[in-house]
C-alpha cells in the first residue's frame, strides 16, 4: 500500500517516513515538502496520505479534502492543538484523522493503521460490489434472452432457460455471452 507524506517541515516529514517505513504493509512512501506539490499528486495512487499541517504555502485542510473526494483512502492531518478541533469540524463528513500536535511514533502508526484497514475493507467491497454487478448484469442478459425466445419460439420460460443453458455448455461459452448474442439475433427482428 502507497501513503503520500505531505509536510514543509522537514523533521516532522522525515519522523513520519522513518515510522511508516517500520510499517511492513507498505509498498511504497512518497515524502514531498513543498506545499504546491500536493494539489498536482493524484489520490488515487495512495492508500492513504499524511498531511503535515501547514504546508509551504496552504493551511493543508482542502488539500486533505481533495484527496478524499479525489478517490483517495483516508488522511491523518496533523495540526496545532489550537486548530485540531475547528478543523475537525469542517471535515466531519470525510475520512480524515486529525491529530492533535506533538504526536509521536506511536500516535501515527495507529492512526494509519485504522486508515489503512478502512482502505483495505473499501477495496474489497469494491471488489466485491463489482462482481454482483456483473452477476446481475448477467441476470438481466439472460432474461432479456428468456422473453426473446419465449416471443419468437413460442416455448416455455422453463425450456428456453434449458435451450439457453445447453447452448452455453455446446458452444463452451459464458451463459451471458450466449444470451447477448440472442438477444441480437431476436432484437435484430423487431
Amino acid at each position: 500500500m502507497d501513503i503520500i507524506v505531505l509536510s514543509s517541515n522537514e523533521e516532522i516529514r522525515n519522523l513520519i517516513v522513518e515510522t511508516l517505513s517500520d510499517t511492513r504493509r507498505l509498498t511504497g512512501i512518497t515524502g514531498i515538502t513543498a506545499g504546491n506539490m500536493s494539489i498536482s499528486a493524484d489520490p488515487k495512487k495512495y492508500s492513504a496520505s499524511v498531511i503535515v499541517s501547514p504546508l509551504a504555502d496552504v493551511f493543508g485542510l482542502d488539500t486533505a479534502v481533495q484527496f478524499c473526494k479525489g478517490g483517495g483512502a483516508g488522511v491523518v492531518f496533523v495540526t496545532t492543538s489550537e486548530n485540531a478541533e475547528k478543523a475537525s469540524d469542517k471535515v466531519s463528513k470525510y475520512p480524515i484523522m486529525i491529530l492533535p500536535r506533538p504526536v509521536n511514533r506511536f500516535i501515527i502508526s495507529e492512526a494509519l493503521r485504522l486508515i489503512l484497514h478502512n482502505a483495505e475493507r473499501n477495496e474489497e467491497n469494491e471488489k466485491e460490489k463489482a462482481f454482483l454487478e456483473k452477476k446481475l448484469n448477467d441476470i438481466r442478459l439472460m432474461n432479456r434472452a428468456k422473453a426473446a425466445m419465449i416471443k419468437y419460439l413460442a416455448i416455455s420460460e422453463e425450456e428456453a432457460h434449458s435451450q439457453l443453458q445447453k447452448r452455453a455448455m455446446n458452444q463452451q461459452r459464458p451463459i451471458s455471452e450466449v444470451a447477448a448474442e440472442i438477444i441480437k439475433t431476436y432484437e435484430y427482428l423487431d
